[in-house]
C-alpha cells in the first residue's frame, strides 16, 4: 500500500503550537487571521497577519523564546523574493533559539537549515552541509529517514546551478538506500525515481531519464486513480522520446495522458512536444512582426494530420515555417466514451522582432 512521504522533519506547517498568554487578544486575532489566510491560500493576507503576529509576539513571548522563533519562521515563509535577506535573518535568529531550547543535535533544526539554503544565497552550501551533517547525527546514515532527507536536499539543490552536482549525487545515494530498504509499493521509491529522472534530464542523459520516468509509471500503474507523478512522467517522456526519434513510443504516453486527464470541451488541447518555427533570412531582413493562426486536426494518436490557415499577418515565410513546425507537434488526443477520437484545435504563432 502506498503511503505518504516521510519527510516530517521538513514540514512544519503553521509552526509549533504557541503558549497561551493572558491579555493577548490582539495577538490571538492576528495569529488566527494568519492561520486562516494560509489555509485559504491568501498569500497577501498571510503576509500581513504574519508581520502583525511577529510584531506583537516580541513582548508576549520574549525575543529569545521558541514561540517567537516560530513566529519568525512563519513570517520568513511568507516574505516575497525581494525580502529574502530579511527571511534569512529571521531564520538565523530562529536557529539560535532552537539550538538553545532543543540542543544543537535536534531534528527540529532540519527545517530551518532547509529554508536557510533557499534564502541565504551566499551561505547556502554551508547550510546544506550543516543539514546533512545533522541528519547523520539524528538518523542512521543508511536509514530511510536519512535517504528522505538527502532527497529533500537534492530537490533544494535544483534551485542553484552551483549545487547541481551535489544535488545529483544526493539523489542517486538516496535512491540506492530506498531501493534496499523500502518496498516498491511506496511513494519514497516513486519520488526517488522521479527526482533522479529530473537530474538525468538536466544533465542531458536522456536514456537514463527515460528509464527513471518509465519506472515511475510502472510503480504507479496498479493504482485505481491517476497520480500526479505518473502524469508528470508521461508528459516528460513525450518530448524525450520524440527528440530521440521514437515517435511510436511517445504515442503510448500521449494516449495515457489523454485518459488520465478528463477532457473539457471548452479547453484547447495543449502540445506535449513542440518545435518552434524557423526564422528565414528574408523574413528577418523585412524586420516586421507577424502572426499565423492555424486550425489543426489531431488524430487518435496525438499526431497533427491536417491544418488550415485561418489568419496570417506579415511575411509569407511565417505561414510556411509555422506549418512545418506544427506538423511535428504531439498532443494528447481527445477521448470520448473511453476511446480516442480525432479532434480539432487552434494554434496561434506570433513572430516578434526585437529592435535596437
Amino acid at each position: 500500500m502506498y503511503r505518504s512521504l516521510a519527510i516530517a522533519a521538513l514540514t512544519l506547517a503553521l509552526s509549533a503550537p504557541l503558549k497561551a498568554v493572558a491579555g493577548s487578544a490582539e495577538f490571538d486575532q492576528a495569529y488566527n487571521a494568519y492561520q486562516q489566510a494560509v489555509n485559504a491560500k491568501d498569500l497577501q493576507s498571510a503576509l500581513t497577519h504574519a508581520r502583525e503576529a511577529y510584531r506583537l509576539g516580541a513582548d508576549l513571548f520574549g525575543v529569545d523564546s521558541v514561540d517567537y522563533a516560530n513566529l519568525g519562521i512563519n513570517l520568513a515563509k511568507q516574505l516575497p523574493p525581494n525580502e529574502q535577506e530579511k527571511a534569512a535573518s529571521l531564520l538565523k535568529q530562529a536557529l539560535k533559539s532552537y539550538k538553545k531550547a532543543y540542543g544543537k543535535e535536534s531534528d527540529k533544526l532540519l527545517e530551518i537549515y532547509a529554508r536557510l539554503i533557499e534564502t541565504d544565497f551566499d551561505h547556502r552550501k554551508s547550510h546544506l552541509n550543516a543539514m546533512l551533517a545533522l541528519g547523520e547525527e539524528v538518523y542512521e546514515k543508511d536509514s530511510l529517514a536519512y535517504a528522505n532527507l538527502m532527497l529533500e536536499a537534492s530537490r533544494i539543490c535544483m534551485r542553484d546551478s552551483q549545487l547541481a552536482r551535489k544535488g545529483r549525487s544526493l539523489a542517486g545515494d538516496a535512491l540506492e538506500i530506498i531501493k534496499e530498504k523500502a518496498p516498491r509499493e511506496t511513494l519514497e521509491r516513486v519520488e526517488a525515481e522521479y527526482v533522479n529522472a529530473l537530474w538525468a534530464q538536466g544533465f542531458s542523459e536522456d536514456e537514463a531519464a527515460i528509464e527513471h520516468f518509465g519506472t515511475v509509471i510502472e510503480l504507479l500503474e496498479d493504482l485505481e486513480y491517476s497520480h500526479p507523478y505518473a502524469l508528470a512522467a508521461h508528459s516528460r517522456l513525450v518530448p524525450l522520446l520524440e527528440q530521440s526519434g521514437r515517435s511510436d513510443d511517445a504515442t503510448a504516453h500521449c494516449l495515457a495522458i489523454a485518459q488520465m486527464k478528463p477532457w473539457d470541451n471548452n479547453q484547447e488541447q495543449k502540445p506535449l512536444f513542440r518545435q518552434e518555427p524557423r526564422w528565414t533570412k528574408s523574413a528577418i531582413q523585412r524586420g516586421k512582426n507577424g502572426s499565423v493562426v492555424l486550425d489543426i486536426t489531431i488524430d487518435k494518436q496525438g499526431f497533427v494530420t491536417d491544418m488550415k490557415v485561418l489568419e496570417s499577418e506579415g511575411h509569407k515565410d511565417f505561414v510556411r515555417e509555422t506549418k512545418k513546425a506544427v506538423k511535428k507537434w504531439r498532443y494528447a488526443p481527445k477521448f470520448q466514451d473511453g476511446q480516442p477520437v480525432t479532434a480539432n484545435t487552434q494554434v496561434k504563432m506570433e513572430f516578434l522582432v526585437r529592435k535596437g
